[in-house]
């Protein structure tokens, strides 16, 4: 076994499960589908609680449909984070009811990394592995300063892809209607999602990655969630207005105009 995706299968509650890297298990009919890249089961430096666990994801929904302003401005998990952190905002809980308030499911495109000759590879510091004498980063797209990326992880044949498991749960999830992929749709990453469209007849709409890396401007999930709500770009898309108009009719609208 390599690196398998940390929520592979993962019991949080009798109404959350998930299995092969899918939240198949909810209280309720999913209507949208997050789509994600990888979120690796690494013992040092990952310490995510549910899909999204790390970044402004869940703070950004929760600022939006919850406090309808920006209470949290930070990370869920600061990045670098060695240990796992005492507080956790949203909390767990919180997470939970906003999966049920917008209904919510997640799935990632790839569910292991060195798959095939898992047993050669070895965690480093920072999120990084090193495997046949190369050191790999599996948050990374593409390489940059010295360290390997996933596009070259997918080039030795080391990318186990969920496309076929997921393209399944939505043939047998007919209520979700809409899926958000939480990155530019380019590089390895678009053949997966093309096979998906081809095989569902869904769409696969684009929003900037909630990590938040490339985008210019601060406070940063401020920007994010103007992007989010009001990106006019051909390279993403944004969240369906009817969300804010049925569950937070009185989010600020300030946010238009950063």
């Amino acid at each position: 076994m390599g690196i398998v995706h940390k929520n592979n299968a993962t019991i949080w509650t009798n109404e959350f499960s998930s299995e092969e890297a899918i939240l198949k298990r909810t209280p309720y009919d999913p209507e949208i589908l997050i789509l994600g890249t990888f979120n690796p089961a690494l013992q040092k430096t990952n310490f995510s609680d549910f899909f999204y666990g790390r970044n402004y994801f869940w703070p950004i929904l929760y600022n939006i449909f919850k406090a309808n302003s920006i209470e949290l401005s930070k990370r869920r998990i600061a990045p670098n984070c060695k240990s796992a952190p005492k507080q956790l905002l949203p909390s767990l809980n919180q997470i939970f009811e906003l999966c049920k308030l917008l209904k919510l499911s997640f799935a990632d495109l790839i569910s292991e990394a060195f798959y095939r000759e898992g047993h050669n590879a070895t965690e480093l510091e920072g999120g990084k592995i090193q495997f046949k004498g190369r050191i790999y980063n599996l948050i990374r797209d593409d390489a940059y300063n010295g360290e390997l990326g996933l596009k070259q992880i997918d080039a030795v044949k080391e990318i186990k892809w969920n496309d076929s498991q997921i393209i399944q749960y939505l043939h047998n999830t007919p209520s979700i209607k809409r899926i958000y992929f939480t990155r530019k749709r380019d590089s390895i990453w678009q053949r997966p999602i093309e096979e998906v469209e081809r095989r569902t007849k869904l769409k696969v709409e684009s929003l900037f990655t909630p990590s938040g890396n490339g985008l210019e401007g601060r406070p940063r999930i401020e920007k994010l969630i103007n992007h989010w709500l009001y990106n006019e770009s051909s390279d993403y898309s944004r969240l369906d207005p009817r969300l804010l108009r049925r569950y937070a009719p009185n989010f600020p609208t300030k946010y238009e105009r950063l």
